[in-house]
């Protein structure tokens, strides 16, 4: 049962920081690949804009906090994007050694932030409160 906790952790994890930025990248019309590698980048940008609002507004930050400016940015993003047409460059196009490079270094990237916050949190069974010191 332990190890299931630690899956579902991770895939919890991987959502969390995946699902805000995809919305928003997927809303801009962006490639896969572009989407898959950028979306925790956007999603850093975004996710603090729903805590700030939740602690402004006297509420607990939740999961609905962490989506819900992805989802209005992503709207706002979406309508922006039918009403600009920009001209699409012609790109070379991916061999699958290519493809499939992308893919390894998104995964090495991954497996680096995971290593780098295990090694910080030491593990997924402590709860780090570092983050939020000011409101204790």
């Amino acid at each position: 049962m332990d190890s299931l906790g630690v899956l579902l952790s991770c895939v919890v994890a991987v959502l969390v920081f995946w699902l805000p930025g995809i919305v928003v990248l997927a809303a801009a019309r962006m490639s896969r690949l572009v989407t898959v590698a950028a979306a925790p980048a956007v999603t850093l940008a975004v996710a603090p804009l729903g805590g700030q609002m939740a602690a402004m507004l006297g509420f607990r930050w939740n999961i609905f906090w962490l989506l819900m400016p992805a989802f209005v940015i992503g709207s706002l993003v979406f309508l922006l994007s039918r009403r600009v047409t920009r001209p699409q460059p012609e790109l070379p196009q991916l061999t699958q050694a290519g493809r499939l490079f992308i893919v390894l270094g998104i995964v090495a990237g991954a497996a680096f932030g995971m290593t780098a916050y295990l090694a910080v949190a030491g593990g997924f069974e402590i709860v780090p409160q570092d983050f939020d010191a000011g409101f204790h």
